[in-house]
């Protein structure tokens, strides 16, 4: 149990750093042009942080343990990759099928995304798990 605490303590920073990275600096013009009509002003933190902490334990479970397991830091990426497609790609088709004003651009920019960061959170935290904390 200790080591899926400190799994989590490495996947979640990760994943939120790539996260606001992304949406707050690289990609942020895109996303303000893109949805500029469906965001809200004031997001609501404690959902994405309900979000974020679901996430990165999901993660933890069900990709970078089992990886570490093997020894395999492609395996985390490759599963991370996975899991993150088709998280990202339930959620986009979700708003896709239910939201009038959801961009097909949007919903494609945003499950690439998905994809990399979590493919990169696995990554980066089965790198720092097996190298700083020797697991």
């Amino acid at each position: 149990m200790r080591n899926y605490l400190k799994l989590f303590c490495l996947a979640l920073p990760i994943s939120i750093a790539l996260d606001a990275s992304w949406i707050g600096v690289i990609a942020s013009s895109f996303y303000r042009s893109t949805f500029e009509d469906i965001f809200v002003a004031n997001p609501n933190l404690f959902a994405a942080a309900v979000f974020y902490v679901l996430y990165a334990a999901m993660l933890c479970i069900i990709v970078i343990a089992p990886a570490l397991a093997e020894r395999s830091l492609g395996k985390a990426m490759i599963f991370g990759a996975a899991v993150g497609f088709t998280a990202y790609m339930t959620y986009d088709l979700t708003n896709l099928a239910t939201l009038a004003a959801w961009p097909l651009t949007g919903a494609a920019v945003d499950v690439m995304w998905g994809t990399v960061m979590t493919s990169v959170t696995c990554g980066l935290t089965y790198i720092v798990a097996t190298k700083v904390f020797k697991l």
